[in-house]
């Protein structure tokens, strides 16, 4: 997996993961 920038264009292929930021740590 690797980090880009949210105005990255997105290609064919990509896949998207939505990581919302968490503090604490529970899931």
């Amino acid at each position: 997996m690797e980090y880009v920038s949210e105005d990255h264009p997105l290609q064919d292929g990509d896949e998207v993961a939505l990581i919302p930021p968490v503090s604490g740590g529970a899931l």
